[in-house]
Order: C-alpha cells, then structure tokens, then sequence
C-alpha cells in the first residue's frame, strides 16, 4: 500500500507530465506492488521518453509544478542509464519524496516503455502506465541491488502463469543476464530448471 505522500507525489508528477505528452510507466515499488509483490516504497520511480526533448526542458517545466533537483547536476548517470532526480513536498507532508525518472534511451528501455500495461491504481485513483512485469524483472537484475533481487524472484513466483517467459528470456538473453536470472528462478523455484 502507498502511502499518502508518496501517492500524492505520483499523481502531481503524472499531471505535470501530462502536458508534455511523453510516455511514461511506472516502475520500482509502486509497479511492484501492481504485480502482486506488496512491499513498502518511499519513492516513486518512472520510465520516460523522451523524444527530440533535451533533459533540461523537462526538469524547467517539472520546476513549475514544484518539483526540485536532487542534485546538481540533476541527471545523474548510473552503468549508462540517464536519471533524473527529483524531490517534492506535497501539501501536508512534512517530508521530501524523492522521484527517479530514468530516461528510456536504451532499446530495452524503449521496448519496456512501448509494452507498459494500463491500470487503474487506487491509491492514485486513475489509469497509470505501468511497466509490463516481465520487464520489470529485467530492470530489477539490471539494478542488481539486494531488494531487486529479491523483487525479481517473488514477481516470477507469483506471476508465473502470466509471464511471457519467452519475451523474458530473449532480454536476459540479449543483456547477458543469464546467471542472474538462473539464481533468481532457483530461488522462486527451487530444484526446477528454467523452462
């Protein structure tokens, strides 16, 4: 479940994103709990294209709405991922949320962006995109952390029916990803091999 500052976050950046007419998809814990894994977020997390846009443009028209650099300079690179950090206080909070835009400038990223899944999520109480959960998985291994791990195996356990485990396996194949998703779905299913 989102908490009320956090959702409130989500809802001022997707309006503010709204004019700009970018695509975008939730990902991160929000997306995590989308597909069934609930776990508490203290952030929002967003895949963006951003077409012809210079990064620049979007972080002076999301000033507008009150949404402020983390950093300077605002984008930060991360293993050649573009992210843009932003803080926001909503009305009635007490405290900055953070919220990571991760520029889709990767053929997976852009792929991700063009499968995002349209849902209804209550706590925002409107249609979000969200990243497809296969993709998801992949953007958990492409992070690596600890609690990414982790995501990644409960989303697969959980998901399994579901998963286009074809459409998964050529990324992992694609990103050279094998031994990490080897380990994750030995440990959503133990003693099975990866079909």
């Amino acid at each position: 479940m989102l908490s009320e500052a956090v959702a409130s976050s989500l809802r001022h950046l997707l309006h503010a994103l709204h004019s700009l007419n970018l695509p975008s998809a939730v990902m991160g814990g929000v997306a995590v709990a989308t597909w069934n894994h609930f776990r508490a977020t203290k952030d929002v997390d967003v895949l963006l294209g951003i077409g012809g846009q210079e990064a620049g443009e979007i972080i002076a028209h999301l000033g507008r709405f009150g949404f402020r650099p983390k950093r300077d300079p605002p984008v930060l690179t991360i293993e050649g991922n573009r992210i843009i950090q932003l803080v926001y206080q909503p009305p009635d909070a007490f405290l900055d949320i953070q919220l990571d835009l991760m520029l889709a400038d990767s053929p997976f990223q852009q792929s991700a962006l063009s499968r995002r899944v349209s849902v209804r999520l209550p706590a925002v109480d409107q249609e979000v995109g969200v990243v497809a959960c296969e993709d998801l998985i992949i953007l958990k291994l492409l992070a690596g952390r600890m609690i990414d791990r982790a995501d990644a195996a409960a989303l697969i356990r959980i998901n399994r029916n579901e998963i286009d485990l074809e459409h998964l396996l050529e990324w992992v194949r694609r990103l050279g990803l094998g031994d990490d998703f080897e380990e994750i779905w030995h440990e959503a299913f133990p003693g099975e091999s990866v079909s």
